[in-house]
């Protein structure tokens, strides 16, 4: 993995002239006017009007006809919603938990419709309740007609979030795990144990959110983990047998992060490359964007707008423009930060006021644009905002 040579978050300022290059280079890119930036707009959609509050939302093909479909994971009781694209027809995933922590989808083997890994707390006749990390096997196309198949991947253990990322790089995807960091092997015949290890090292600091990225293009996947000390780039070195990790942004100048998410946007002169990281401060207060110069130090960006109760971080480039938007959502609702090439500033559009838990982003509909799909904090719509393409 290349360590970048500078690792440490630097509060700084971008020159006039170079502000002025970038947004050269963005009007060019984007094609924006003088009138502003232009925007995705959408179409509300409530797939249903009463669903329970702080859920997880999901986005996958649950029904094996190449239809990404939406799953809503209910905490308590633990329950799996399924709506199918396209309609939006509800029906239940056959799971009962009294509790569910996290949900994640998988197709195991490849190109098998999704299948559930789940996090949560179990009734188990004759000795109460037990944590289990479960893997439900998606039965094919009859979905509601067969079973899903249980396999036990451990006992005793809930853990709080699930992401299965392509570490190795050799396309198998490994289940990793908060806060135990665990990585955790597929197995066929999947009733065989999964093999297990640990990420963690003496110097890892505790971790509030991950995400799954190609840091360096080198065809595997590291880990992003946001935490109380900073950004960490956590990745298996040597053929997957050692673990290699890093400080990329110092928590010490903000506080910490909740959150963190990887972009793409015009460079901002040739000092600059196109990756941008945006973070969420640990009380959901501060959105910042820390842009990357070619000897790999970072530079943080000062031009946002400050924030209430903000829990969820997105990034994604909605309007189809080549440069990638924020997404920010929480007690406050949903936000959308877009770049304005003429004011050189990131600019908040609101996109809904009521709060929410989670919200996905995928092209639901196959139009080229991609879609929102929100849960609420409390109960309250699962609600779809379709994206119609871009407006001035």
């Amino acid at each position: 993995m290349k360590i970048p040579l500078d690792v440490s978050a630097v509060q700084s300022r971008f020159t006039q002239v170079e502000r002025a290059l970038f947004a050269v280079c963005l009007m060019l890119i984007t094609g924006c006017q003088s009138s502003g930036v232009v925007r995705a707009s959408f179409q509300n959609i409530e797939l249903a009007a009463r669903v329970p509050g702080n859920g997880q939302v999901l986005l996958a093909d649950i029904g094996g006809d190449t239809r990404t479909d939406v799953l809503l994971m209910s905490r308590r009781p633990g329950r799996v919603y399924w709506f199918e694209n396209p309609g939006w027809q509800f029906l239940q995933i056959p799971l009962m938990a009294d509790e569910l922590m996290a949900v994640a989808t998988h197709s195991l083997p490849a190109g098998s419709p999704a299948s559930l890994t789940v996090s949560g707390r179990f009734s188990v006749p004759g000795t109460g309740t037990r944590d289990q990390l479960i893997w439900l096997q998606n039965p094919g196309r009859e979905v509601m007609q067969h079973a899903w198949a249980a396999t036990n991947i451990r006992s005793d253990v809930a853990p709080d979030a699930l992401l299965w990322a392509n570490m190795s790089g050799s396309g198998t995807r490994l289940l990793v795990t908060l806060p135990e960091l665990e990585v955790y092997t597929p197995r066929q015949p999947r009733a065989r144990q999964w093999a297990t290890m640990s990420l963690l090292l003496e110097s890892t600091p505790p971790i509030s959110r991950l995400r799954a990225y190609d840091w360096d293009l080198d065809g595997r996947d590291e880990l992003l983990a946001a935490g109380p000390a900073g950004v960490d780039v956590i990745a298996l070195a040597s053929r997957g047998q050692f673990v290699d990790e890093f400080l990329l942004l110092n928590g010490a100048v903000t506080g910490g992060f909740l959150d963190v998410a990887p972009g793409r946007a015009a460079p901002l002169n040739q000092t600059m490359d196109q990756v941008f990281v945006a973070t969420l401060s640990a009380d959901g207060t501060q959105l910042s964007v820390f842009r990357r110069d070619a000897n790999g130090g970072w530079h943080q960006y000062t031009g946002l707008d400050a924030l209430f109760g903000a829990r969820i971080l997105q990034v994604a480039d909605i309007n189809q423009d080549r440069i990638d938007e924020i997404i920010v959502g929480g007690e406050n609702g949903l936000q959308v930060f877009y770049y304005h090439a003429e004011l050189l500033q990131w600019r908040r559009y609101a996109l809904h006021t009521g709060a929410v838990s989670d919200v996905q982003i995928t092209d639901l509909d196959a139009d080229g644009y991609p879609d929102l799909v929100a849960a609420p904090a409390e109960t309250g719509p699962l609600l779809l905002f379709q994206n119609r393409g871009r407006r001035n």
